[in-house]
């Protein structure tokens, strides 16, 4: 802008010659201003990188570090497996960290990986002992020195870098342990460096105009007037909102954002106190919020707007803002106004606050689940086969149907929990987790000595979620209704499912007592009568052409999901069993037995919108963001 103004003046125009000078200096101004913001910038940048390193470092448990070998044996220790997931953690929490690590050095000045955040399956995995052999002066001095420093750009075989390091000592002995390392893609530095230095240099260049303009006002009201038209169009043709104010703090100008979130237009708030034009509060407390501009002034300072504060317009339109104010200062150093820089960010502080709310939800419904629920995470050998699982949470079902505490189970491998040479279904679970495609089946657990239904769905990479039930009390009274149903009908009615026996004809030959508990129907209801007429009628057709197949063969069954008509003319979600026992003479009929999954599908759905919801706000969001389970895990 500043060349603008000098270009307007012509230098043919008998410019005097103090002004070339004054001109020439406020460009100089502005670039080593610019250069300095950069500088200002990449220190702040450093010193945040070394304060995530040392947050990281702080919960490093340094008795497990001290346990590694550097070798393959390490692969299978609880405290490397443990490290490796704590770094993988941190390394998820910070958008721009791509590797986390912790080097050793032997006695001969080798460095070497202990452990990293990269799974085993990674192209970029650095396995337990290998040696590092691109050793800068700047990480052999971290070593020497033992003292925590920011090094880079620096290249390696895996990429340019610029890395954090920081010193794990040994309390007792002062003796060097380790030495953690966070390290930021080089190129995506520098953009932060450039997006952090870019509001200070817009607010300093335009500053600067602001004086360059003054200093032409002396000299000629055409060229004022120029200048003005100027730092008008750049002040619209910002996409944030932008006040400036006199030194006591009315209004001199509003751009176009501006006007449009105040509802005031420059015309109607020139000379206005700022605090008029400019409403804030507290979005929680509703509070007046301290005005940034008045402290800019008195304070000649940048100020940034407080966490959670709201703009209420003048027709009472509400809007949450954010950004910062900063004085405007002549060339001595004098006061004379400040700039107030502000943009809406109301739609990315809604989704911020769906997806808490999304999250408080879904872990309700977790926990409240009747069914046990288990997060997993796939381990991996080598050469890249599945060897086993660990479990990385569970919800209050799983501990009551499996009997097993969930401190005991969390973040620990299957094969140890179940005592087990194999992981339970192990194969079955990473076809899953390798094609996404769920799946359900039932199983007789021996160790347990329980049955199980058991659906499998794919979370993620290399992980799986697992929905049971217990279904124990159910087999035993299909074993013991296929003997003799009427010496068990009272056993029938204390189970979960309901039970019943279908004639070819389609009428209904036999229910369990415990059917009114779960669906309002008495047996009499039913019997004798034909069935069709509980089933949705969007789901007729299917359920007629399942039972139909049914028919084709002895022992055949069939597993479906229907919603089912209770007796006050409700639905419920079942999920039905079918088995054609039509020849066998103590049934004569298709054996049927279902349960209410309504919960289950609830929680399905929740799942899916609540993931959906999260990529796209994960995706669109400015901020890093970082999940924690009821546990505090990452």
């Amino acid at each position: 802008m500043l060349m603008d103004v000098v270009n307007q003046k012509k230098w043919n125009r008998g410019l005097p010659g103090y002004m070339i000078i004054v001109v020439i200096a406020l460009l100089l101004l502005g670039v080593l201003s610019t250069w300095w913001a950069a500088e200002m910038a990449g220190k702040q940048q450093r010193a945040e990188l070394l304060q995530h390193a040392r947050i990281a470092e702080s919960a490093v448990n340094l008795e497990r570090v001290i346990t590694l070998t550097a070798s393959d044996d390490d692969l299978t220790r609880p405290d490397y497996l443990r490290l490796k997931e704590q770094l993988s953690a941190v390394k998820q929490a910070s958008a721009e960290c791509r590797f986390v690590y912790l080097m050793g050095r032997k006695d001969d000045g080798t460095l070497f990986f202990f452990v990293d955040s990269e799974p085993t399956s990674s192209p970029d995995y650095s396995p337990p002992g290998q040696v590092f052999t691109e050793v800068t002066e700047g990480t052999r001095s971290v070593f020497d020195s033992q003292t925590p420093a920011v090094i880079g750009p620096d290249t390696d075989r895996w990429g340019t870098w610029m890395s954090a390091l920081v010193p794990l000592n040994d309390p007792a002995t002062g003796k060097l342990v380790a030495v953690l390392g966070m390290d930021i893609d080089a190129r995506a530095w520098s953009r932060g460096v450039i997006s952090r230095a870019a509001l200070p240099a817009v607010l300093i260049l335009l500053i600067l105009a602001m004086v360059a303009e003054s200093m032409f006002a002396a000299q000629s009201r055409i060229d004022l007037r120029a200048s003005e038209e100027n730092l008008s169009a750049t002040l619209h043709s910002i996409g944030d909102g932008v006040i400036t104010t006199d030194a006591a703090g009315r209004v001199t100008h509003l751009n176009t954002v501006a006007e449009r979130l105040t509802g005031w237009t420059t015309a109607d708030a020139s000379g206005h106190a700022v605090t008029e034009v400019f409403n804030i509060v507290h979005a929680a407390t509703r509070t007046i919020a301290i005005n940034p501009v008045a402290q800019a002034l008195h304070d000649g300072v940048i100020v940034a707007l407080a966490n959670h504060t709201v703009l209420i317009a003048k027709d009472g339109v509400e809007y949450q803002i954010a950004d910062s104010c900063a004085p405007i200062r002549t060339s001595g150093d004098r006061i004379t106004g400040a700039v107030l820089v502000f943009r809406d960010v109301t739609e990315e502080y809604q989704q911020r606050t769906q997806l808490r709310e999304s999250e408080e939800k879904f872990r309700g419904l977790y926990d409240s689940m009747n069914e046990g629920v288990a997060l997993h995470q796939l381990l991996y050998d080598a050469n890249g086969t599945a060897t086993d699982y660990m479990i990385l949470t569970v919800n209050p079902a799983y501990e009551a149907i499996t009997g097993l505490k969930a401190e005991n189970v969390q973040l620990n491998k299957a094969s140890v929990i179940y005592g087990a040479t194999e992981a339970p279904y192990l194969k079955l679970y990473a076809e899953v987790a390798a094609t996404g495609n769920s799946t359900q089946f039932e199983t007789d657990y021996v160790p347990m000595g329980k049955s199980f239904r058991i659906s499998i769905y794919c979370t993620g990479p290399d992980r799986f979620a697992t929905v049971f039930e217990d279904i124990t009390k159910r087999k035993q009274a299909e074993e013991a209704l296929r003997k003799n149903i009427a010496v068990h009908a009272a056993m029938l009615a204390n189970i979960g499912d309901v039970i019943g026996i279908i004639g070819t004809d389609g009428i209904m030959k036999y229910k369990s007592e415990n059917i009114e508990k779960h669906f309002g129907w008495k047996p009499e209801d039913l019997v004798g009568k034909e069935g069709w007429h509980t089933v949705h009628p969007d789901d007729l057709e299917r359920i007629q052409g399942a039972f139909g197949k049914l028919l084709l063969a002895d022992n055949l069954s069939r597993t479906i999901e229907y919603r089912y008509k209770c007796k006050d003319g409700s639905y419920k979600w079942i999920e039905l069993t079918a088995v054609n026992n039509i020849n066998n003479p103590d049934i004569s009929g298709i054996l049927i037995n279902y349960h209410d999954i309504s919960n289950r599908k609830r929680v399905q759905v929740e799942l899916a919108r609540v993931s959906h919801q999260n990529d796209m706000i994960l995706n669109s969001a400015g901020e890093g963001i970082l999940g924690l389970d009821a546990q505090g895990n990452h």
